[in-house]
């Protein structure tokens, strides 16, 4: 099966589109494709597409999901056609169309199915420093969450016994239902009602979970951060969410990655910026001055002389690295240390060297010209 569509790109809008043009586009896209008017087959597919977009779209949490998470994040949140399209109200978005009735009742329960709902998907956030992204990093997260129940196994039945096939659906986990208006009949599949889709119900249930096959617990999940993680990037871990009801697949476990502001560096990609004091004298003669890299090791910057402050100079390849191996820049933004405290001597000589090189007149513009050598900054 391959990769779902965008649901922008399903609708056909940016996404930047209001909910207005969202509501505005389906209806017209829905009249067209409804197989009681577009018997075409793939019609009846990219239907199914709109439908599905829709009711993400339209809805504002499931939306910041999505643009968040993608398809990922609406599908373990959303397990099942059931809860995706809870809410969505069909009838009153095609009242007047002279279609209202049908699309209400059809869109009730079209997108039912049978099979196991998987569980819960957890998001939580973590906060990584930029030493721990230019190393990679691997924390342990403290989560409790629903996980299969140890006495029965996660089925939900009492040791020694099974559960049933359910009598309403024979197993199958799935209802016939057919609706009908405007002397035209429909007949659509949804969850069944007495075992919600799983297909089998407990008898006997069991004690320590109470027939749900679930129990509540502490769990701990390791997780490695690649080096050169972006601020913003999610995570999923396949499976480390709550398990699902009556021995169902668990959802996964969502991680938003967010990178702690520097006290000294400042990140663009895998570019990294830092300013560097540089001694008065170094900078008229020349030299080298140190630079604390992330990892704690000393870099040399070598000086030019007469550099003057405001100065970047770009170290190539000392920036941050990716998984990949590329590897990014250092970029240092000279800063000339003027000395507020001088003896006697030193004073007779700081005299000495002004009247040796003279006053000279301001320059204008220097502030300019160094934000410009910097470029925009976040």
């Amino acid at each position: 099966m391959g990769t779902p569509r965008d649901h922008y790109d399903v609708l056909g809008l940016p996404r930047t589109a209001s909910p207005d043009e969202v509501k505005k586009r389906y209806r017209q896209l829905a009249l067209e494709l409804h197989p009681d008017r577009n018997p075409d087959p793939a019609a009846q597919e990219r239907f199914k597409e709109i439908n599905e977009a829709y009711a993400v779209l339209s809805d504002a949490e499931k939306r910041a999901v999505y643009d968040r998470f993608g398809h990922g994040g609406v599908d373990q949140r959303w397990a099942t056609p059931e809860d995706l399209f809870r809410g969505v109200d069909f009838e009153e978005l095609f009242r007047g169309s002279g279609l209202d009735e049908i699309f209400g009742n059809l869109f009730s329960g079209a997108f039912g199915g049978g099979g196991q709902r998987r569980g819960r998907s957890i998001q939580v956030e973590v906060e990584l420093s930029l030493e721990e992204v230019a190393q990679g990093a691997r924390r342990t997260l403290e989560l409790e969450r629903l996980a299969g129940c140890g006495t029965c196994g996660g089925s939900g039945a009492a040791p020694g016994t099974q559960r049933q096939a359910c009598g309403t659906c024979r197993g199958s986990g799935q209802q016939r239902v057919s609706r009908g208006g405007l002397g035209i009949q429909f007949v659509s599949t949804m969850p069944c009602s007495a075992c919600r889709g799983q297909g089998s119900v407990v008898t006997s249930p069991c004690k320590a979970c109470k027939g749900d096959g679930r129990v509540r617990r502490e769990a701990e999940v390791d997780l490695d951060f690649p080096p050169g993680i972006e601020d913003g990037a999610a995570l999923s871990v396949r499976g480390a969410g709550e398990a699902g009801p009556a021995g169902a697949p668990a959802g996964d476990l969502l991680v938003q990655v967010r990178v702690a502001p520097h006290a000294r560096f400042e990140r663009r990609g895998l570019d990294l910026l830092a300013s560097l004091q540089v001694p008065f004298h170094v900078a008229a003669l020349g030299g080298a001055a140190d630079l604390q890299l992330l990892d704690g090791s000393a870099e040399k910057v070598q000086v030019a002389p007469g550099t003057p402050g405001g100065t970047v100079l770009t170290l190539e390849r000392k920036g941050l690295r990716d998984a990949r191996g590329r590897r990014g820049d250092l970029h240092v933004l000279l800063d000339v240390a003027v000395p507020q405290r001088v003896s006697p001597r030193a004073r007779e000589l700081l005299t000495e060297l002004a009247q040796e090189l003279g006053e000279g007149a301001p320059r204008k513009g220097k502030l300019k010209g160094a934000w410009g050598k910097l470029g925009k900054r976040d």
